[in-house]
């Protein structure tokens, strides 16, 4: 709201080096802001109001002020409008401020003048109250010299305002709050009548969660610049848009948008080293782009500026877990699991590879508690089957697994499962149903085929049973799966000796 309780005009003597107010701009009981150079250097125009009286809040005695503080300020109770002034320079000396005819003593707030840099032409906000971005903000034309002011053609439905003009006087560029919470910049086009066209949006000065404001036209030649120096530029400006390209990728591993994020985020961690975020996103980008050992050397640096910051940690676990170096990504997923007890992904990672190094003690408790957070998330409801299944406890294995294939039916291990767990209980029918689905499903499948035989078999209905071992045996041997022949094929004996195979 840019609250009006003080504000003077000063200026700096760049030979001398020294500072000074300016006389005629410099009252105590006004605000004085907004100051712009006219073009010819002679003059000044700046924007002024009566400055609200503090001494009420000086005894307060407190240095943030809250919305009960000051309700004035809040719901519209009070306003406080800016007019334009113009006052000469006068070498520092100032003068006599004198009222712009136009854009002062209307009832409404006046602010942000900027002459064409032709001299023809000032663009000023205006709105019902305060400055800055205020929802009604709109920007206006004038003749310089003063004159009827009319709004601007190419204003935003929200909040216009911090505009400025080309070296040309043809050129607008301002910021508008029209498609969100965020500034974006607009361009528009002044003919030599004051005319503007219709804004274009500048869509490569726009990030999904960054303002775009304050612009400024430079008048430099083409080949003026040679470099834009980033030492200035946080680094976190380039991790914000390197995030933006990958959450925007159409396709996972999308290499153009990852070649795109990883300059991005090459930058973000030389303009800002101790940037551990962009250091983990660096990571995974360069893992995308199969070049494990350069995503690694950001992690562990990411690690050693932070000790505590869990992600990284998680990433490389994940990157080791892939390469099968299962003894790392445990070591890495516990850590995480001891910094960050809500990554529900390490926790589930640790437990699968204590699972495949038959490390169970407290891990059905573990799962279940991880369950609790996401009750239906496959992995921890199959691993949390399989370990139920191992125990004998076989009736809570069949309630896990057909949760698991209701919570992701593309998961074939959870169909065996739930048909073998079956039939172990002796629920030949809910066998046959449970192979029909994951037949449908997985269609040509043998392991499938063997397990819808073993059904049959269970159910007496043996001539059936021993045409699905047949077909199962035939897809195997397609398939060129030798353990498969082997098991199916010792099935099939039984079948043909009419008795039901034994799991």
């Amino acid at each position: 709201m840019f609250f009006p309780t003080k504000g003077v005009l000063g200026w700096y003597d760049r030979q001398e080096q020294r500072f000074g107010k300016l006389p005629g701009a410099s009252e105590a009981d006004l605000v004085q802001s907004n100051p712009v150079w006219s073009p010819d250097g002679k003059e000044l125009v700046f924007a002024r109001a009566k400055a609200y009286d503090i001494s009420r809040l000086l005894k307060l005695g407190v240095t943030v002020l809250t919305p009960q503080d000051v309700p004035e300020f809040f719901g519209g109770g009070q306003k406080f409008k800016y007019d334009l002034y113009r006052i000469p320079f006068n070498g520092g000396a100032g003068g006599t401020p004198v009222p712009v005819e136009g854009a002062s003593g209307n009832g409404r707030s006046n602010y942000f003048p900027r002459y064409s840099p032709d001299g023809k032409w000032l663009v000023f906000t205006q709105a019902e109250s305060f400055m800055l971005l205020q929802p009604d903000a709109a920007l206006y034309i004038m003749p310089a010299a003063g004159g009827t002011p009319r709004k601007l053609r190419c204003n935003r439905d929200s909040m216009n305002s911090w505009h400025s003009w080309s070296s040309n006087s043809r050129w607008l560029v301002f910021s508008s709050k029209i498609n969100g919470a965020y500034t974006q910049l607009f361009l528009t086009h002044i003919d030599a009548e004051g005319n503007d066209t219709p804004p274009v949006l500048l869509e490569q000065f726009t990030a999904p969660d960054r303002a775009a404001n304050i612009p400024e036209f430079v008048a430099l030649p083409p080949d003026h610049i040679k470099k834009i120096d980033t030492a200035f530029v946080p680094g976190d400006s380039y991790y914000q848009r390197a995030v933006a390209i990958i959450s925007h990728t159409k396709a996972v591993g999308d290499r153009e948008d990852m070649l795109k994020a990883e300059k991005l985020l090459a930058l973000a961690v030389v303009v800002d080293p101790k940037h551990v975020q962009a250091r983990n996103m660096y990571g995974l980008v360069l893992q995308a782009l199969d070049r494990p050992q350069d995503a690694i050397q950001q992690w562990t640096e990411a690690i050693r500026l932070d000790p505590t910051f869990a992600e990284p940690y998680f990433s490389m676990g994940l990157l080791y877990e892939d390469a099968l170096q299962f003894d790392k990504a445990r070591a890495l997923f516990e850590k995480v699991a001891k910094l960050d007890p809500s990554n529900l992904k390490a926790r589930m990672s640790l437990a699968a590879i204590r699972l495949r190094a038959r490390d169970t003690q407290g891990l059905a408790e573990e799962l279940a508690d991880i369950l609790k957070a996401k009750p239906d998330w496959y992995p921890p409801l199959f691993h949390l089957g399989v370990l139920k299944m191992d125990s004998g406890a076989l009736s809570e294995a069949l309630g896990l697994f057909q949760r698991a294939v209701v919570a992701d039916r593309q998961q074939p291990e959870a169909h065996w499962r739930l048909v073998v767990t079956c039939l172990r209980l002796g629920n030949a029918q809910d066998a046959v149903t449970g192979a029909s689905t994951a037949l449908e499903l997985f269609p040509g499948d043998p392991n499938f085929m063997d397990l819808m035989a073993m059904a049959k078999a269970a159910l007496g209905q043996y001539e059936e049973a021993e045409a699905w071992g047949l077909k199962a045996l035939e897809g195997a041997r397609e398939a060129q799966q030798d353990g498969a022949i082997q098991y199916i094929s010792a099935h099939l004996k039984d079948i043909q000796a009419r008795k039901p195979p034994s799991l």
